[in-house]
C-alpha cells in the first residue's frame, strides 16, 4: 500500500491512471474509499487519479488537535512536493470543497483546475443549521449507525428508496470508529463562516451539485456560481448531496469534458 511521509504523519493514497493528475478531497469524515464508485468510469480518460486520506482519517495517520481548512491544505502540497507533483487539478467534495479553496488562495501555482462538488452554502445561517444537526448526530447516535443515518440524510429520496439494501451494506462495510467521530465534530468546526469566501477562486472551475441536495441545493449552488468568475455549473437532477455515490457516471463525464486539453 502506497504512503507519503510527509509533515511527521505517514499519508495513505491511491493512485490510479496516467496522465495531467487529479487530487481528489473528500468530505466530512471521508478518506480515498469515498472515490471508489467513480474510479471505473475514469477509467477511459487520460488522468493521473491521486486520493489521499486525510490526516487522522482511514489508514492516514497525524495529530488533529489543531486542524484546520489551511493544514489540510498545506498536507496536499506536501503530499504533491513527495509525488513530484508541480501543479494539478482538483476535486473537492463538500468540506473537500474548502479544502481547495484554501490551497488555492495560499498556493495558486500548485492549482491548474477546480471542481467543486456539492460545496457548502455561502449564507452561514444555512451552514451552521446543518453543522448542528451533524454535531447532534455524531454526538448522541451509537457509533455502528452514524454512517447509515448520514447516508440517508445525503443521498435523494429516490436514491434512498432504490438502494437502501445496498446502503445498509455499504455503512456496514465502512462503519465509523471513535478517532473518526472525534475528526468528523472537529471537521465541523471548520464550516463556521467558511462558505462565504468563493469569489476569491481565479482559476477555470466547474461546480456541480444535485437538485435533491437539501444542503446544497440549486440556489445555493447558483449563488456559488455567481461568486466565482467565469465557473461552469451542472445540476444533475433527482441526485442528493453525495454525487459520487449517487451518479458517479454523470461526474465522470463532467471531469472528462472539464478536465480535456
Amino acid at each position: 500500500m502506497p504512503y507519503a511521509f510527509l509533515r511527521g504523519l505517514s499519508m495513505f493514497y491511491k493512485e490510479v491512471g496516467q496522465g495531467p493528475a487529479l487530487i481528489l478531497v473528500p468530505g466530512l469524515g471521508g478518506d480515498s474509499r469515498a472515490f471508489n464508485p467513480l474510479l471505473p468510469f475514469m477509467r477511459k480518460h487520460r488522468v493521473r487519479l491521486v486520493a489521499p486520506d486525510p490526516r487522522g482519517l482511514g489508514r492516514s495517520g497525524g495529530s488533529t488537535e489543531d486542524l484546520g481548512l489551511d493544514e489540510m491544505a498545506l498536507d496536499l502540497v506536501s503530499l504533491m512536493d513527495c509525488l513530484g507533483i508541480e501543479a494539478a487539478a482538483f476535486l473537492g467534495v463538500s468540506l473537500g470543497a474548502l479544502v481547495v479553496r484554501s490551497l488555492a488562495a495560499k498556493w495558486p501555482q500548485k492549482v491548474s483546475r477546480i471542481v467543486l462538488c456539492s460545496p457548502p452554502p455561502p449564507a452561514a445561517s444555512q451552514g451552521e443549521e446543518w453543522r448542528e444537526r451533524l454535531r447532534e448526530l455524531l454526538s448522541r447516535t451509537p457509533l455502528e449507525e452514524i454512517m447509515m443515518r448520514l447516508l440517508e440524510m445525503m443521498v435523494a429520496p429516490r436514491y434512498l428508496e432504490a438502494n437502501r439494501s445496498t446502503l445498509q451494506e455499504l455503512a456496514s462495510r465502512y462503519q465509523i470508529d471513535e478517532r473518526t467521530r472525534r475528526v468528523m465534530i472537529r471537521q465541523l468546526e471548520l464550516w463556521r463562516g467558511a462558505g462565504q469566501q468563493w469569489s476569491a477562486l481565479e482559476v477555470p472551475s466547474l461546480i456541480l451539485g444535485g437538485d435533491q441536495d437539501v444542503l446544497a441545493g440549486p440556489e445555493v449552488l447558483k449563488r456559488i456560481s455567481r461568486s466565482v468568475q467565469g465557473s461552469r455549473l451542472v445540476i444533475f437532477e433527482g441526485v442528493g448531496h453525495h454525487l459520487v455515490l449517487e451518479a458517479p457516471c454523470l461526474v465522470a463525464r463532467e471531469l472528462g469534458r472539464f478536465l480535456a486539453p
